[in-house]
């Protein structure tokens, strides 16, 4: 209970010194603190103690108020004196800032501007949220949100924002990381990358161990397994799926073949033509399928079109056989 009384008491002292630090300029104050009254000039409106400019309390922590050019200063020394203010900024339009520094606003670690935008290390924030701290060197600099399990280990578990150079030489090019961290170590990112130019950036997916799995290229092409491209999907192992589509674009489909003018080879040429190549007109030889791999359109189309010829062929042997039939029976008859 001791401790939650002191606790109000100090909490209201606090709010109670930010008031002076405000109002200190037109008026006299007089404060009653735990070290002792504290007086204040109404010539050079700093707070004092028997004319010095801070009050010195008992574990040798010091606490000054002043107004400088009309901006109003609460701040904190402790006794390595490092400097902790809070204060208001009239240059900048009445804005908030929270310092640690050597010199009072000089070090504006955090700053509420009279527009309502906040800026983390910056006091000119160019957004309603602006975390300015440089992160070369893979930093992890912004942390979205934690989660307890490993948090205890190097960075923790935690969801956020790593920064690493703006040179495509360097870390592959890598600029930003969106990541998952789980125990310390780096479990999955989406990755920004800045390309070979302003505007030549792309993204990589990465998983497991941080292992890039999915690339989408500058272009908007997407690799699979691989890093590189050489299509709008390029895949680098099996693909499963319940049914793919195919539109011909520019393709002819070989309905072609059922037209009166349409050459068709005989079996004879077509055995011929074998004979010498070892494979079928217009299809790809083995080595050439081992060798390029296929397009699956073009070959569909080719295969649709060697069995209308087929078909064609079986009309034709199924006409001569109806024939023969018809001759045979005739003779038989006589």
């Amino acid at each position: 209970m001791r401790n939650l009384t002191s606790y109000i008491m100090n909490t209201k002292l606090f709010f109670m010194l930010v008031a002076i630090a405000v109002t200190s300029a037109s008026r006299a104050q007089v404060l009653t603190t735990p070290g002792g009254v504290v007086g204040s000039n109404t010539t050079t409106d700093q707070v004092f103690v028997t004319g010095q400019t801070k009050l010195i309390n008992p574990n040798g922590r010091a606490l000054v108020i002043e107004k400088d050019n009309g901006d109003s200063w609460l701040t904190f020394l402790d006794p390595d004196n490092f400097f902790y203010s809070m204060g208001i900024d009239r240059s900048n339009n009445g804005s908030f800032l929270l310092n640690r520094g050597g010199e009072l606003g000089t070090t504006n670690n955090f700053v509420l501007t009279y527009t309502g935008t906040i800026g983390l290390g910056t006091a000119v924030p160019r957004a309603k949220l602006d975390v300015a701290g440089l992160l070369n060197g893979g930093v992890l600099g912004t942390v979205l949100g934690r989660l307890s399990e490993g948090d205890g280990s190097g960075d923790g578990t935690y969801l956020g924002v790593r920064g690493f150079a703006t040179q495509e030489t360097e870390y592959n090019g890598k600029s930003f990381s969106l990541e998952h961290g789980f125990y310390g170590s780096v479990n999955s990112s989406i990755n920004f990358h800045r390309g070979n130019a302003v505007t030549g950036g792309y993204l990589t997916f990465n998983t497991y161990n941080n292992i890039e799995r999915l690339r989408i290229t500058p272009g908007g092409d997407v690799a699979i397994g691989t890093t590189t491209a050489d299509a709008k999907l390029t895949v680098k192992g099996d693909v499963h799926a319940r049914e793919v589509r195919v539109d011909l674009g520019g393709s002819i489909g070989p309905d072609y073949v059922f037209e009166q003018d349409y050459a068709l080879l005989s079996l004879q040429e077509l055995e011929r033509y074998i004979q010498q190549n070892k494979h079928l007109p217009e299809i790809l030889s083995a080595a050439e399928m081992e060798a390029n791999g296929l397009k699956l359109m073009e070959m569909n189309l080719l295969l649709l079109k060697k069995v209308e010829e087929l078909t064609l062929h079986a009309i034709e042997q199924q006409k001569a056989i109806d024939t023969l039939t018809s001759k045979v029976n005739n003779s038989e008859s006589k």
